[in-house]
Formats: C-alpha cells, structure tokens, sequence
C-alpha cells in the first residue's frame, strides 16, 4: 500500500497482507469464537517474522482478549494460546477517529480525575424465541463484563412448540457461556414459562418440559453462580430481534452468528452427562454362573500392554507379521518416543507425556 503522509517528501510504502484459508468441515463446526481465534492463530503462523520482531494490535467488536486469556480455557484454544503467549498481541475494540479526537481531547483538559466505573464479574445473557407460520429461529446475546457482545441468530428446522424454542435459545446460550468459560452468568428472557419452570415456580406436566429443564438443571453444574430473571419484551428487544430474523429467514445482519438446528439440543448436548448403561446380563438366569465371570477376568489380567508393540518397534524394529497391523503401528509411532524403558508421546504443544496402562489410569 502507498499513501502520502505529512512530514515526508516522498510516498511510504506499507506492506498489506491478506491471509485466507478454506475451512475443514471439522474447523466448520468450531463456535464462532473460536473461528475468529483461530484466525489470530493462522496469522501469526504466516507472517510469524512480524509476529516476533512487533508488538500487534489486533481490532475486533469480539471480547478475544477475555477469550485467548481465560485461565479456564480448554482443548484447542489453550493450544493456541500457550503457542501465542510468547508474542506480544494487545487487543483492542474498534473506534470511530473523530470520537476518540474528542475524547483524548478532553482527557488532555479535564483538570478533575473522573472515578473510574467498577465493571461488573459476570457475564450477561438474553434469549429469546420466536415461532412463526413458516418456520422457528431464537436469538442470544451474551455481554461480557467489560461491555463486549456476541449476537447469535438460531435458525430451527425442525417441529417445536414456542416454548420449545424459547428452551432452544436458553440451551444453547448456556452452551456458548461454558465455551468462553464464563464462571457466572446473569440470564433474562420474557418467556414466564421458561423462567418459572427453570426457577421452581412453576409445576412442569408437558413432558417434553421436563426434559429441557433437566438439561438446564445439569449445565448450572458447569457455574459457580447462575440467576435467571424475567423481563419485558422491550428490554429485552435485542434478542427478540435477533429471534425473529431467524424464524423469518431474514438475510443476518453484520457480526451475528448464524447456527442452524436441525434437532433438539436435548438429545445431542455434549455437556450433559450420558446416563450409565447396564453392565452384566439382562437374563437373570445368566447371573448365577460364576465360572465364566472368572474366566473374563483372568484373560483381561493377561492381555499385554498396548505400549508393547510400540516399544518392539521403536527399540527393536519388529513389528507383528499382520501386514495391516504392522503398518499401523508404523504410521501411529511417530509422535511416540523411548526415555529410558518408558514410553512417551508428544502433544500438540510438544510436552512429552507417560504412556500408561489402563490399570495405572484407574
């Protein structure tokens, strides 16, 4: 990029770079935050000359600062953000320039301190559903404590009952919360029936009811502090917005997320616990056979160590003489190494951990 700029003869040179990548179906279902980290990630991987000799600044509407220094972040993001905490990269939100000229200007002046306001600790969220003739979308918005929001527009394809729907935007906002981390959440919504079931104020006899209030009751687990209150619909006008662009399949405005449902969360939330299956026989006739119980625990104390093959390899060079299983332990070993007789696998962030057995993980 060349531009004029005052103080110099001549016009400065400024390199632009445009960096894109096509996304994987499996990076396509990452949560929208995570999609705007890991393009941070994918950045600092291309142009890592300037990453490393520059402090950056990055500019985004998103709380990413929040994101990438959340203490409890798990999984890929911490991945991300151990590999970038050695660079220095501040965060700031977009301004507008003749805005801030006058607030600088200001603060230059102003001869009395103004007392700094306290930001709230918690998170902030409002949801809302909206069912129509032609189909049913939800709207969530989350409000960090320093004032940062992320709007979500719910697009629902499937037969629900409006207060199914209101249930759908309550799921998934708690869902997004526990994937930034949030600790404690402030929730308003103007549904009455959502608000007094999941608040014990109400008797619940719709079964499906039941199952949504469930699902709630065990997604409070993942907060240290959760309260959910009733508003009017005119406060609560963002999500109701938001709600019925989505039931109207209206084109989604700038800096909203748009997540299509094609099922209830109820039956495919990855927060919620699997309920423990059977163990042992279904036939009580079976049960009073005590040989053959004994006999599958002595052949599991037998079984030999997974490591093993691993080991042969990377010491020994031998490999089994299936042609299928030898290839397949070729092609597994390489993230594995030896430390004296131990085996040991190398992370993502290049930490080598002990292999263990099943018995020593118990």
């Amino acid at each position: 990029m060349e531009r004029e700029e005052q103080g110099k003869a001549f016009k400065l040179r400024r390199p632009v770079y445009y960096i894109s990548e096509v996304l994987t179906p499996s990076k396509k279902r990452y949560p929208h935050y995570q999609k705007l980290v890991y393009g941070i990630y994918l950045t600092a991987k291309k142009v890592a000359h300037y990453f490393q000799e520059h402090s950056v600044i990055v500019i985004s509407d998103a709380p990413l600062s929040e994101n990438m220094n959340n203490r409890d972040a798990i999984g890929r993001v911490a991945k991300w953000d151990i590999e970038l905490l050695p660079l220095d990269i501040k965060f700031e939100s977009k301004k507008a320039i003749k805005s801030q000229a006058l607030v600088d200007f200001l603060a230059e002046w102003m001869e009395q301190e103004q007392p700094v306001p306290r930001l709230p600790e918690h998170w902030t969220m409002f949801f809302d559903g909206s069912k129509m003739l032609h189909g049913s979308g939800a709207g969530v918005v989350l409000v960090s404590p320093k004032g940062g929001q992320l709007s979500y527009v719910l697009q629902i394809h499937f037969d629900s009952s409006n207060n199914e729907v209101e249930y759908e935007a309550l799921l998934y906002g708690l869902r997004m919360a526990i994937s930034l981390g949030t600790r404690r959440l402030m929730i308003y919504g103007d549904s009455d029936l959502v608000v007094n079931q999941v608040m014990k104020e109400w008797d619940i006899r719709s079964t499906a009811m039941i199952g949504y209030c469930n699902v709630v009751r065990k997604l409070e687990k993942h907060f240290e502090g959760l309260e959910l209150h009733h508003v009017p619909r005119l406060k609560n006008q963002a999500a109701d917005d938001l709600a019925k662009i989505g039931s109207t399949q209206k084109a989604v405005p700038k800096n909203v997320f748009l997540e299509h449902l094609h099922s209830p969360m109820i039956k495919e939330d990855p927060f919620v616990d699997e309920p423990p299956q059977p163990v042992g026989p279904s036939d009580t006739n079976e049960v009073d056979i005590p040989a053959v119980i004994d006999l599958v625990q002595e052949i599991l104390v037998i079984t030999s160590e997974w490591t093993e093959p691993y080991l042969a390899y990377l010491l020994m060079q031998e490999l089994p003489e299936d042609e299928a299983e030898a290839s397949q332990i070729v092609h597994r070993s390489k993230p594995f190494t030896v430390m004296g007789d131990q085996l040991y696998k190398k992370n993502t962030t290049g930490v080598a951990q002990r292999c263990i057995s099943p018995k020593e993980g118990q």
